[in-house]
């Protein structure tokens, strides 16, 4: 496998991680409305017309994805750490630097 497989993994499940982040830190109001409970600590704000609400289907798959690249990520660190991706990269990649 080459090394920039590796490199370009982390970023794309950084770059999902803070998008998917941020849409659901966007979406907050959505999200409190969804999950309405009598001991709610959090609670919806002050409500919009419904047609300019959002999608809670949109905002529930944010969190979802948000969770998952999460885990994603902590997995190939926990790979990274362990010395098992130094393994997978060829060591006749031409894109490595040797001595």
């Amino acid at each position: 496998m080459p090394i920039g497989v590796i490199t370009g993994t982390y970023g794309l499940l950084i770059l999902v991680t803070l998008v998917s982040g941020y849409f659901a830190f966007l979406h907050a109001n959505t999200l409190a409305r969804e999950s309405q409970t009598p001991d709610n600590d959090v609670v919806a704000g002050r409500s919009r017309p419904v047609g300019r609400r959002g999608r809670a289907r949109r905002s529930i798959l944010a969190v979802t994805i948000f969770h998952l690249a999460w885990i994603g990520l902590m997995v190939l660190i926990g790979l990274h750490v362990s010395g098992t991706l130094s393994t997978l990269v060829k060591s006749q990649d031409v894109t490595v630097q040797r001595p």
